[in-house]
């Protein structure tokens, strides 16, 4: 199924957060037909870990790596 809303979430070091929110995040938006992006942006802590955790949980995940320059 195509989802109707694509929504990006960019984070940097946000390992501490992201594990704690992602659940709470989704079970907010609930049954809808989203995706969410999720971008680490060169994270240098287990932000990248805990969202393609997420994703392997969930396939309303996915993670779009933006390297670092």
């Amino acid at each position: 199924m195509t989802p109707h809303v694509s929504i990006v979430l960019p984070c940097r070091n946000q390992a501490d957060h992201l594990g704690r929110l992602l659940p709470e995040y989704l079970q907010a938006l609930g049954d809808t037909s989203f995706e969410l992006i999720v971008v680490p942006n060169a994270s240098t802590d287990d932000t990248r870990a805990i969202a393609v955790d997420a994703a392997r949980r969930d396939e309303r995940i996915r993670v779009v790596d933006n390297p670092a320059d």
